[in-house]
């Protein structure tokens, strides 16, 4: 290779590294995490508010100081168990042998609505 093909080779890593910091620095909070069964909405819950959730007696959810995490699983790899902890949009926490996806979202629009009010 000559020395202008290291050059091209250098400009090209550079510009993807500086891409990659850009992308993972403009990313937000997440607000809710959406926890998914089989395809299906299980629940919705937000971030800021802790709470442990049992999902279909396989998976146990906690939501604690705007992060969620799998605490618990029967499942016999436990690679979810492994993950970490999950605050960013998008960021996912997959468990396949229970067909369990939580996933991270934002917005004011993903808020689930009150359903009821104490006084």
């Amino acid at each position: 290779m000559r020395r202008n093909d290291y050059l091209l080779a250098g400009v090209i890593c550079l510009t993807a590294m500086v891409l990659w910091v850009f992308q993972i620095a403009n990313r937000d909070s997440g607000t809710t995490v959406v926890v998914k069964t089989n395809g299906h909405i299980y629940g919705t819950y937000r971030l800021d508010c802790n709470r442990e959730v049992l999902i279909n007696g396989h998976n146990l959810l906690v939501i604690k100081e705007g992060k969620a995490y799998m605490k618990w699983a029967d499942c016999k790899d436990q690679l979810c168990v492994h993950q970490k902890e999950i605050t960013l949009e998008n960021e996912s926490i997959i468990c396949l042998p229970n067909k369990v996806i939580v996933e991270v979202s934002g917005g004011a629009d993903t808020l689930p609505e009150t359903d009821a009010t104490v006084q």
